[in-house]
């Protein structure tokens, strides 16, 4: 791994998340749970990204073992404290170190190009972004400005180097949309969309494969809704992400009904991420992230 991409040992406690930021505060509200399919899209068009996806993950076939490392890593960096942060990111790199390959264009990709790297990493805060936006507590003047120094030091403990992202929340905006005019569709996100409509059945789940055709069916549909109703409207056609009048009143339906069951929620759903660290801490313990959870408090 090249020398200063991570960041000195005696930095990292100035980039860990504190209990009093932005970051903390936002990331794990339980009203952004169908958020989450817009980062996955926004990485899987791009198209080195993609060709990674396609030939080194196995989101077809275990896409839930696949969401459980991406919860682990992002749980452990926020809420893990700065010890268990940093040998996550030195952990997470590792594990990116071997994708590499050639696109179907012909161009050579690597996981771990600052400006890939990069673009996964800022790409995964528009699921805060929008969804706080759209189904959470409105954002409040200077917060987002807040979030994204805050993020952009996260990004540091995963190694994405500060001159490839920029150093404020409006350059942050105008990135996102010169990272978008990059995007385009493909088969590998075609079969991403289709799996994020008709998700398979969790591992365990307790009502069986009868009750999942139900449930996933349910969950399924609002995560669609969800993903084309936060998405840029001129990047979803471009993508070729299917949209009618029918949907947009469905996706106004939705935002109505979360946001009238997230005033129901107790005041614990707000802030989800350590409850998830001390839920996992065992299974972590036997997975690629062993050595982050072995720093955790307690």
């Amino acid at each position: 791994m090249a020398a200063g991409v991570l960041p000195a040992q005696e930095e990292v406690p100035t980039l860990a998340i504190s209990p009093d930021s932005v970051v903390w505060r936002r990331s794990s509200d339980a009203r952004l749970a169908l958020t989450s399919g817009l980062p996955l899209v926004l990485q899987t068009a791009h198209p080195a990204i993609s060709a990674a996806i396609d030939e080194h993950s196995r989101f077809r076939t275990d896409p839930w073992s696949r969401l459980e490392v991406t919860l682990d890593y992002t749980h452990l960096l926020i809420y893990g404290g700065p010890a268990a942060a940093a040998v996550t990111g030195r952990v997470l790199r590792r594990m990116h170190q071997p994708i590499r390959g050639v696109r179907p264009d012909g161009e050579r990709y690597t996981a771990l190009e600052p400006r890939v790297w990069a673009w996964v990493h800022a790409s995964t805060l528009e699921a805060m972004v929008q969804g706080h936006e759209h189904f959470g507590d409105p954002w409040l003047p200077g917060e987002l400005d807040e979030l994204w120094a805050q993020w952009r030091a996260v990004g540091r403990l995963i190694g994405v180097r500060d001159r490839v992202l920029p150093p404020t929340y409006d350059g942050y905006r105008a990135y996102v949309d010169e990272q978008s005019e990059r995007l385009e569709a493909s088969p590998v996100l075609d079969d991403l969309i289709h799996l994020m409509a008709r998700p398979p059945a969790p591992p365990g789940f307790p009502l069986g494969g009868a009750g999942w055709l139900a449930v996933g069916r349910v969950y399924g549909d609002a995560a669609r809704l969800a993903l084309g109703g936060l998405m840029d409207p001129a990047l979803r056609a471009r993508l070729g992400i299917s949209w009618s009048p029918l949907d947009a009143a469905r996706w106004s339906a939705l935002r109505t009904a979360v946001r009238a069951a997230g005033r129901a929620l107790p005041e614990s759903t707000r802030v989800t991420g350590p409850s998830y660290l001390r839920r996992r801490r065992k299974a972590m313990a036997r997975g690629p992230f062993a050595q982050a959870a072995a720093h955790l408090p307690g």
